[in-house]
């Protein structure tokens, strides 16, 4: 079955799973909003059918996909099914999933931005009943991440003004912070009308978030520490030049080509540190950071019909590539908490086990 792939953050794999395997999923993690999210019992993901979109859900005891529906005879066939009824709220789609703390959240978008836009997200019990609204985006808004923390909603939004003939309608981003025990909204930062700054989310820990804010014209990148307690932003690091990262303890993780190295950076002492080292390959290099792997790419060809994309996946906890030489068709985008990946082969999702043999989500 094709599988649907919609809008996200760095979102771009196979599993050996026995049965009454479970995962233990880190109640201190952050919880971003995805094509897939992960359970202590399965993985719930975006799929399609000749019926239309819906939810589905993977049982890691049963090991097989179902719909996500709970209706007593239902064939899972047609738009009365629950599976199909959630995948869309008021017209609008669905686009990605969380899970987090034995709850589902359901963010539906229409990609519009403007002030027709019904985008919002929606909190649900693991099996989808029970959605009630959680949080509206704000007007103008386009997402680039959401996550969940501590049951509390972390946005960064593009901020959409008036189209025309020498604007793209981005006129910056905003970070917001939704306290969901006050059902306040406050915002954390914003490049409003400097469309060359770019807020985001880099990290999670010890109840504080971090994020950077990436200024295109000056190659700027600090790092910033916002505390929900105190409401407060702290510039932690001026000096920080990485992108297309995630902060795993203290750390940045990144790939430099240059050195065909894998290096961390720690963002409070400003120390780096040689990793492991990697093979280079023909095409121009990119590298992203996050969910316990670096991704290292290489793409030939960029822009035409004949670009191709090759993929290395290196495992920080492990300090192990996951793959024996670049792939073209298989990519990991996430390890699990017990050491299982999320990732895709041939853009079709996948699980990978340990040693990554795997089976697809069906």
């Amino acid at each position: 079955m094709k599988k649907l792939f919609l809008i996200t953050i760095l979102l771009l794999g196979m599993l050996g799973c026995s049965k009454d395997r479970t995962l233990e999923i880190d109640p201190s993690a952050a919880s971003e909003f995805m094509g897939v999210s992960v359970s202590e019992n399965g993985v719930y993901y975006l799929a399609e059918s000749d019926n239309g979109n819906y939810v589905a859900f993977y049982d890691f005891n049963a090991q097989k996909s179902v719909p996500l529906c709970n209706k007593a005879n239902c064939r899972h066939d047609s738009l009365d099914c629950h599976a199909y009824e959630i995948a869309s709220y008021q017209n609008t789609p669905l686009a990605t999933i969380s899970y987090y703390h034995d709850n589902l959240y359901l963010f539906y978008t229409s990609y519009e931005g403007d002030d027709t836009s019904a985008d919002v997200i929606m909190k649900a019990d693991i099996d989808g009943t029970n959605r009630e609204e959680f949080y509206k985006i704000p007007n103008h808004g386009l997402v680039n991440q959401a996550f969940i923390f501590n049951n509390n909603l972390y946005l960064s939004c593009n901020v959409v003004g008036e189209l025309d003939e020498t604007s793209s309608g981005i006129t910056g981003t905003v970070l917001y912070f939704y306290n969901s025990e006050n059902g306040e909204t406050n915002v954390l930062d914003s490049s409003k009308d400097n469309p060359d700054l770019f807020l985001y989310f880099v990290g999670f820990k010890d109840e504080k978030a971090y994020y950077i804010s990436s200024d295109a014209s000056k190659k700027e990148r600090p790092v910033y520490e916002f505390d929900p307690k105190t409401g407060e932003n702290l510039l932690i690091n001026a000096e920080n030049t990485l992108e297309s990262v995630f902060m795993i303890d203290d750390e940045f993780y990144f790939a430099d080509n240059d050195t065909a190295m894998i290096k961390a950076y720690n963002i409070f002492d400003k120390s780096t540190s040689d990793v492991a080292s990697f093979k280079p390959h023909e095409g121009k290099f990119l590298y992203q950071s996050g969910n316990g792997v670096i991704r290292i790419k290489y793409v030939t060809d960029p822009g035409t019909l004949d670009s191709k994309m090759y993929t290395q996946v290196y495992d920080i906890e492990k300090g192990a590539f996951l793959f024996d030489d670049y792939s073209q068709s298989d990519d990991v985008m996430k390890k699990l908490d017990n050491g299982m990946y999320i990732g895709t082969v041939n853009y079709e999702y996948i699980l990978f086990d340990e040693n990554m043999k795997g089976i697809k989500i069906d």
